[in-house]
């Protein structure tokens, strides 16, 4: 009988998280610094875009990021897996109308070193601007754009812990919105083999 003895690597609860970064994106594919307490507002002269500065913007970049917080080493590179995000405009002026989108069944993965303590980009999902006017239509309302990862699961030799991770960005309009950004925890256990 052979006994496999893998290292006791502890996480702590309150340190290991999913996020979900919002970053715009420019007409070039480049992205764009931005002071997400600040609205963005339509330029007259420029109808129907808008810009940050002289740049237009184009889409809503969301990147799903993950940080896990250990002791000694991982016994395995970790594999990250996360369920197909889930998009909703929420109309809060006048409220009560919603519109959804994406939430697919797949469950898609990467296998990714996680230094303990660092946030690492996972993936990205892209809102482009021609989506948002599409979906908001005619609409005079304004509304907020919710991306919500239901799961998002870390697997390390076997042991999984798991969390989910919700954005959102506010006061959308034709022509104007503004960016926030939620973080949630990412419920964990000790890594350790019994």
């Amino acid at each position: 009988m052979a006994i496999v003895i893998l290292p006791y690597i502890d996480l702590p609860s309150n340190e290991s998280k999913a996020t979900i970064a919002v970053t715009l994106i420019d007409k070039d594919g480049n992205e764009i610094t931005y002071d997400a307490s600040q609205r963005l507002t339509l330029l007259q002269a420029k109808l129907f875009n808008i810009f940050v500065g002289d740049k237009q913007i184009t889409a809503i970049r969301f990147t799903l990021k993950v940080k896990i917080t250990y002791t000694d080493s991982l016994p395995a590179t970790p594999t990250i897996y996360w369920s197909t995000p889930c998009f909703s405009l929420l109309s809060t002026s006048p409220p009560g109308s919603r519109v959804d989108w994406g939430c697919a069944s797949a469950t898609p993965s990467v296998t990714k070193d996680l230094p303990s303590g660092t946030w690492v980009d996972i993936t990205n999902f892209d809102v482009d601007a021609a989506t948002l006017d599409q979906k908001i239509g005619i609409s005079p309302a304004t509304w907020s754009l919710i991306i919500d990862i239901k799961k998002v699961t870390i697997d390390v030799a076997g042991i999984q812990f798991y969390g989910s991770a919700l954005a959102s960005v506010d006061n959308v309009k034709k022509g104007s919105f503004t960016v926030s950004m939620v973080e949630v925890n990412v419920s964990t256990s000790t890594l350790a083999v019994l």
